[in-house]
C-alpha cells in the first residue's frame, strides 16, 4: 500500500514572514522581560538560526533582537524548510514543537538543536511558564531546566 507524499502548501512572501516574526516578537515582549530573552542571546545561551527556503530558494535569518532579515550571501545552509513552516513556527507558540516531530525540515542534530534553543521562549509560553524575574522562583524545576540546557547542548549528561 502507497500512500501519496504529503506536498507543502503555498509558499509565503518574505514581507508576509517578516509581518509574522515581528507579530511573534511582540508575543515575546508582551508574555517575557524581553531584556532576558535578548541577554540569552548576547550569552551565547541562544543563538541567531538562518533558514533556507526551499520552495523560494531564499536565505532568512532569525533572532529576537534583529528579527527576520534577508541574508543576501548564504554561505552556507542550516535548516532546510519550505516558508510555510517558517510561517507555522512564527504564528505558534507550539510551533516548533509539531514540526520537530513531524520532521518539516532538515539539518543536523546541532542545528536542530540551535533551532529548538531559539524558539524555547515560545515552547515556554506556551506551557503556561515565561521568562521573568517576577515569575522566576515560581516556575523553577531543576528536572525542568536540565533536560531545557541539555536539549540545546549547554549541559551534557
Amino acid at each position: 500500500m502507497s500512500r501519496e507524499k504529503n506536498l507543502a502548501g503555498n509558499s509565503v512572501p518574505f514581507v508576509d514572514l517578516c509581518v509574522k516574526a515581528n507579530t511573534a516578537i511582540e508575543r515575546v515582549k508582551a508574555r517575557n522581560n524581553f531584556a532576558l530573552v535578548t541577554g540569552l542571546q548576547r550569552l551565547g545561551l541562544i543563538s541567531r538560526v538562518d533558514f533556507y527556503l526551499t520552495d523560494t530558494d531564499e536565505t532568512v535569518s532569525f533572532d529576537w533582537i534583529n528579527g527576520l532579515s534577508f541574508v543576501k550571501d548564504a554561505r552556507f545552509r542550516t535548516i532546510d524548510m519550505h516558508s510555510e513552516t517558517l510561517a507555522f513556527i512564527l504564528d505558534n507558540d507550539f510551533g516548533v514543537d509539531t514540526v520537530n516531530v513531524n520532521a518539516r525540515f532538515e539539518c543536523s542534530v546541532k542545528d536542530k538543536k540551535r533551532l529548538i534553543g531559539l524558539f524555547s521562549v515560545l515552547e515556554l509560553n506556551n506551557t503556561g511558564r515565561s521568562i521573568k524575574f517576577s515569575d522566576g522562583l515560581k516556575f523553577v524545576d531543576a528536572a525542568l531546566i536540565e533536560q531545557g540546557l541539555q536539549t540545546i547542548g549547554v549541559l551534557r549528561r
